[in-house]
Parts: C-alpha cells; sequence; structure tokens
C-alpha cells in the first residue's frame, strides 16, 4: 500500500496536468465518475461536483462518431486500453474533438478503474480537414479542382457505360479577364471569380459538377445523362450565356462579362 505522502504527490500530479483527466470505477455497471481534475473542468465546462457519479456519455451528442464509442465501449469489455478522438460537447453545447486515451488500473487482480486522458485537438482535427478539403477543391472558389474532375469523370463514364448513359463537358473561358486583373488589380479579379462561381452554381444539378479548372477557366461536367449528351450541353451553354449577362459589381463598378463555351461529349468525341 502506498504511503501518504506518494498518494498526496499523486494527486497533485493529477490535479496540475493541462490535459482533461477522469477516472471511472470500473466495478460499476454504467462505470460512474469519480475523479476529475481541473484541466477536464476547463476542457468540459462542467465543475467535479456536476459530473461525479454520472457516465461520460452525458459528453455525447448527435454527431458524435458511433464507431468510435463502440471502440471504447469494446475496450471496456475486453479490459484493454483505446485511443479514439471523436466529437463531443461542452456544458454550453459547444462542440470540440477530443482525444481520448483511455488505460485500465488494476488492483493486481482485476480491472478496478479506468483512466481517460483527453485532449483538444479541434484545431489540429480543422487543419486536418482543411488539407483534405484543398486536395481537391479550388481555394478561392471552393469549387473542385483538376485532381477532382479526373476521379468524379472516371466514376461518371464509367457509371455512364454501365446503363447506357452519355456525359457531357463544357469547358468555359471568360473573355479579357486579364484586361479586367491589369485594370482593377488581383483582388477584384478574385471577387469576380467568385461571383461568377456563384451563379454558375445555380444552373448546374446537383449531380453535376462545376469545377475551376485554374486561373479564368472553368469546366461544367453534365453526368448520368440519358441520350443525346451534346445538345443538352448546348442548352446548358446557352444558360451559362444568359446567367454572365447581367454586368458585375467589382470595385464599385459595373462590369460585363462573356465566355467562351466548348463542348464534348461521351461516348460521341471519345477518342
Amino acid at each position: 500500500m502506498r504511503n501518504l505522502p506518494d498518494l498526496l504527490m499523486r494527486d497533485a500530479a493529477l490535479a496540475a496536468a493541462t490535459n482533461g483527466i477522469v477516472i471511472v470505477d470500473a466495478t460499476q455497471p454504467d462505470l460512474p465518475i469519480v475523479y476529475v481534475n481541473q484541466g477536464f473542468e476547463r476542457l468540459a465546462g462542467y465543475r467535479a461536483d456536476e459530473v461525479l457519479g454520472r457516465n461520460c456519455r452525458f459528453l455525447q451528442g448527435a454527431d458524435t462518431d458511433p464507431l468510435a464509442i463502440v471502440e471504447m465501449r469494446t475496450a471496456v469489455a475486453e479490459g484493454r486500453g483505446a485511443k479514439v478522438v471523436l466529437r463531443n460537447y461542452r456544458k454550453d453545447g459547444s462542440p470540440f474533438w477530443n482525444e481520448v486515451v483511455l488505460s485500465p488500473v488494476t488492483d493486481g487482480e482485476r480491472i478496478v478503474n479506468y483512466i481517460g486522458v483527453q485532449l483538444d485537438v479541434t484545431e489540429r482535427r480543422q487543419a486536418e480537414e482543411q488539407v483534405r478539403f484543398l486536395a481537391y477543391h479550388d481555394p478561392l472558389t471552393g469549387l473542385a479542382n483538376r485532381a477532382r474532375v479526373e476521379e468524379r469523370l472516371a466514376d461518371a463514364i464509367r457509371d455512364a457505360g454501365r446503363v447506357g448513359h452519355q456525359v457531357a463537358l463544357l469547358y468555359l473561358h471568360l473573355d479579357h479577364f486579364k484586361d479586367i486583373n491589369d485594370r482593377f488589380g488581383h483582388g477584384a479579379g478574385d471577387e469576380l471569380l467568385r461571383q461568377v462561381t456563384e451563379r454558375l452554381t445555380g444552373i448546374v444539378r446537383p449531380r453535376d459538377l462545376l469545377a475551376r479548372q485554374g486561373g479564368d477557366e472553368f469546366l461544367i461536367a453534365l453526368c448520368d445523362v440519358p441520350a443525346d449528351a451534346a445538345a443538352v450541353a448546348a442548352e446548358v451553354a446557352e444558360r451559362v450565356t444568359e446567367t454572365l449577362r447581367p454586368a458585375f459589381l467589382i470595385a464599385g463598378e459595373a462590369l460585363e462579362l462573356s465566355a467562351s463555351v466548348g463542348v464534348s461529349a461521351y461516348p460521341d468525341d471519345a477518342a
């Protein structure tokens, strides 16, 4: 048995830890909380007296990953540790990504407690999600980029071939865009690209793909067209012309813009 100074030192170390620490009673069926440190109080917004005796599930919500919950429950059932990242909720209802390292504690014969060390990894998770987003999207407009287009077209062509449908592509080049950049600056040019994106988004179907190829070039992929994809693409090209016809308000001036549109269809134009 540990002496009193050792126990006091342990308690002081747990209390001083910056990470959230939760200890539950593994001898009770609902794993009630028997200890939380100040790090947990700061992390979750609950005082210790508000959580003692409760199961940790009060931190969960509708968006909490059920697979992460299953992993923790399985680890407890098997008497082993686990490490998961899941969305939890503070007392005020705000969500955060919680990295939980779960470790069993024994008395030499059986597991008597589980210690959960918790760390707010929201910023790290958001950075990871941003990296994944930028891998397939244009950072300026939020549209799909070339990498996403290649993947989506491969899927669309495969699906079309399986059911006898067609795919059409519209290549859009904004006329005289460089002149606008030169006259008003790149900031104005970026704003114009965002406004063009907003207008084009309104004319594509949910199952189609609108992408920015780079610079002043856009692409619209019409997926799963039952027949005569070239004619359908020609109709969409007309809508593109019409939607770009009204002047754009850029840098306090009304600017007129047109686009050159090229059309190709699969399988008719396939090499």
